[in-house]
């Protein structure tokens, strides 16, 4: 559904050619599609309310009942939405107490939520009003166009399944306000269960009454899912993780009393002895000094290799996010590019990324990229940031390094991720310099750390204990 929903729109936009001003996306694209695609109706739409109008904006109030309203801005196709953009709309939907507000260009569309609180409380501080955002929908990149059906009147306002996205957008703003830290690897595990709550569910319940058993039941489908497509399937360890990410969210929600309880007390534990997995080779730690080596030689022979070779070794050397890697810009790092200082760390950078990082900003001169972010793909005859697609890309072609070899399938920024903490580990780095080196929490990294890699590396007799990164030869 969420697919032929989103081709409408495209098609709509498209058809607009270069005639993509405010009141062309207004009508054209927006109302169309809304009405259309998204079951809103055409006699609730009010294009001047004398309530909810805002003089200088292209906006529509849509009444949906008789105290619920959807409060849309529209920007002209061309308009980049920027930060100032969802900041004014999120003070202005505070002004006027609208609950769910939509900021939309015609390809992006933004939904934000004036109930999420931010973390600091204050609706003045700008630095926050990001985190009332929903969701982030990007319909020419495919960017989480797959929960393009959660705008519709059904999903918001009456069935009001949306309401569990806006659960986990609140989450996110308790706890890694501005997506910061290890949201990454949260987010995958949240989206997944509650889309999977709200397709079983088909209404909103109370997240209190959700309960362990219905989470597990969500991994098993997962399991008998990538068992039907050849997927690999997750370990036990994978499934106690899932199950640290949403009793994280449950606990954090109760802390800040936005729940009164919930079914999710227990501490980490094994999940029920009826959840067969079976370990996989993606649950062994490829993530080998010979294995970077090859990698990075392999990378290095491709056309214009400098952009793959800084997003694998930053994945390597400190454990970044794609939404991580997406947003890197040039003032993180100190003019001689030898610091990355990223979420409140300041981490110091090998000889070779160094190097690469300065041919990098040479070759963004010479194609005459303005922007301040590292990495842009060129689409549409312009530059453009670049996207996790792009990111995936890089590590998918190492793939071709052995094509027999299935081992070069696994590595992903994740799959890098997670076993750079085994290796920090095992070199003799400690807990808390790998939470500062790789910014993940202490919840994530227990899952990751296994009972016998922890014993390996205990010697009480021990006076010192000799740390090194485990790539730091290889990228100085």
């Amino acid at each position: 559904m969420a697919s032929q929903i989103v081709e409408n729109f495209k098609a709509r936009y498209e058809k607009l050619g270069d005639r993509t001003n405010e009141e062309n996306i207004k009508f054209r694209v927006i109302a169309d599609g809304l009405v259309n695609d998204l079951g809103y109706d055409f006699d609730s739409f009010d294009y001047e309310h004398p309530m909810y109008h805002n003089t200088g904006r292209a906006d529509i109030a849509v009444q949906v009942n008789k105290n619920d309203y959807l409060y849309i801005e529209t920007k002209r196709g061309t308009h980049k939405i920027s930060e100032i953009d969802i900041i004014q709309l999120a003070e202005y939907m505070n002004q006027k107490s609208i609950e769910w507000g939509l900021l939309t260009n015609g390809r992006e569309f933004l939904l934000l939520n004036n109930k999420i609180e931010t973390l600091t409380g204050d609706i003045n501080k700008g630095t926050t009003l990001v985190d009332k955002i929903v969701f982030h929908i990007d319909i020419f990149s495919n960017r989480e166009t797959k929960f393009f059906e959660y705008l519709s009147k059904e999903a918001i306002f009456d069935s009001r399944v949306t309401h569990y996205f806006k659960d986990v957008a609140q989450f996110r703003a308790f706890k890694y306000p501005r997506g910061t830290g290890s949201w990454g690897t949260y987010k995958s595990t949240l989206y997944g269960f509650f889309t999977y709550y709200a397709n079983k569910e088909k209404k909103y319940r109370d997240l209190e009454e959700i309960r362990v058993d219905e989470f597990e039941s969500f991994l098993k489908d997962e399991k008998r899912f990538k068992e039907n497509t050849g997927k690999s399937v997750n370990s036990q360890e994978t499934f106690n993780n899932k199950y640290s990410h949403i009793r994280s969210m449950f606990s954090e929600l109760k802390k800040r009393k936005k729940i009164r309880s919930h079914h999710f007390e227990e501490e980490r534990r094994k999940l029920i002895e009826n959840l067969p997995y079976s370990n996989t080779g993606k649950d062994e730690n490829h993530l080998t000094y010979e294995n970077v080596e090859i990698a990075i030689n392999y990378l290095s022979s491709l056309e214009k290799p400098t952009r793959g070779l800084i997003i694998f070794m930053m994945s390597v050397y400190a454990g970044l996010e794609r939404s991580q890697i997406m947003n890197l810009t040039w003032n993180m790092f100190d003019k001689q590019r030898r610091w990355l200082k990223i979420d409140g760390r300041e981490i110091p950078l090998p000889n070779k990324i160094t190097t690469l990082l300065n041919e990098l900003e040479k070759e963004n001169r010479e194609n005459k990229i303005k922007g301040n972010f590292l990495f842009y793909t060129f689409y549409k005859q312009k530059y453009n940031r670049i996207t996790e697609s792009s990111i995936n890309a890089v590590f998918d072609r190492l793939s071709k390094i052995d094509e027999n070899d299935q081992k070069w399938t696994y590595f992903s920024p994740q799959y890098v991720r997670n076993n750079l903490v085994v290796r920090l580990y095992l070199n003799g780095y400690s807990i808390e310099e790998i939470v500062y080196i790789t910014g993940m929490d202490l919840v994530n990294i227990s899952g990751i750390l296994s009972y016998d890699v922890i014993c390996s590396q205990v010697d009480l007799a021990r006076k010192d204990k000799v740390k090194s990164h485990p790539f730091s030869k290889l990228l100085n």
